[in-house]
């Protein structure tokens, strides 16, 4: 009796471990792979450090793909390990939606006459502009590379200030332009379907 519980132990053991497996369907491909290397930055004033990618996910490193949420700023600690905008909506009768998580149905760019822009054109990355800075060059510097990049593709006109000072909202500010307009980058678990069509 013995020897037939054996004999069915192994396919069940077997079988449990493909089921766990993730499938080719399932699997999800690291954005590195997919698209463009996008350029980030980190929100990182008063206790929040926080990493947010030109193709739209907040919250994750993108270096390492480890949790990007970081509070109190400096422990090590993490709140989030990812996140980024989820949309949905009913085009022609059809429900699409746009999801950026694990892996980003949004690309770095603008969309241009109906189509996605090259996502690896220099200007989309995400530009951080702080209030205060600790020289006038590096602010000068810093506020001219936003102008050229950012403000063309419809980021607000930040000027300077009698102070020396940015004209932002709070003290630091980070800004960016992604869309969902190529369908090769809807692959996404909570998506794969037709793009919106959506710039942000």
């Amino acid at each position: 009796m013995a020897a037939p519980s054996r004999r069915l132990l192994v396919p069940l053991v077997l079988l449990a471990t493909a089921l766990l497996l993730p499938t080719p369907a399932d699997a999800q491909t690291p954005v590195s792979e997919t698209q463009p290397r996008s350029t980030s930055a980190a929100l990182d004033v008063n206790q929040i450090r926080m990493a947010v990618s030109a193709a739209g996910t907040f919250a994750t490193d993108p270096e390492t793909f480890e949790a990007g949420l970081e509070f109190p700023r400096g422990t090590g600690k993490t709140a989030v390990y990812t996140s980024g905008l989820w949309l949905g909506g009913n085009v022609g009768g059809s429900l699409r939606v746009t999801v950026a998580e694990y892996s980003d149905e949004f690309q770095p760019g603008a969309i241009v006459n109906g189509f996605p822009d090259d996502p690896t054109r220099p200007e989309y990355k995400v530009y951080k502009l702080g209030r205060r800075y600790l020289s006038t060059a590096e602010r000068d510097s810093i506020l001219a590379d936003y102008n050229a990049g950012a403000v063309p593709h419809g980021a607000p006109v930040v000027s300077v200030l009698p102070s020396g000072e940015l004209d932002i909202r709070g003290d630091q500010m980070l800004w960016h332009v992604y869309n969902d307009a190529n369908p090769t980058t809807h692959i996404g678990r909570g998506g794969r379907t037709a793009p919106l069509g959506v710039e942000i």
